[in-house]
């Protein structure tokens, strides 16, 4: 886990791309970073959330603002569904956690670019 002004960063290993990946957990938005080494890896994640803070501040939605976020929301799921995900993000290399929020972050950025 990473922590740089109040966000969170989570980091995979992805084995197809054989590169750390990682992901702002607690970010309004969708941050994504990436690395080759556990140096490398945050100097991308702080460069990232610099970025972020930057971008906001520059930009005309100043009212909302970028801020962090610590929240959790508990996911009740049939044992069927739950079975599914499991065989799916294993097989992706991937948590549950990370799996679900990945799948939710992509219908997310799906259903607002539609809008």
């Amino acid at each position: 886990m990473l922590l740089h002004k109040g966000f969170i960063g989570k980091v995979d290993y992805d084995d197809r791309a054989r590169q750390l990946v990682g992901e702002i957990v607690n970010s309004p938005d969708l941050l994504e970073f990436d690395g080759n080494t556990a140096k490398e890896i945050h100097k991308n994640f702080v460069k990232c959330v610099e970025d972020y803070l930057i971008i906001n501040q520059e930009s005309s939605n100043q009212e909302q603002g970028a801020t962090s976020f610590v929240g959790q929301y508990s996911l009740s799921l049939s044992s069927n569904v739950l079975n599914r995900v499991m065989r799916k993000a294993k097989r992706e290399g991937s948590s549950i956690e990370t799996w679900l929020n990945r799948w939710v972050n992509s219908s997310l950025t799906d259903y607002f670019t539609d809008e």
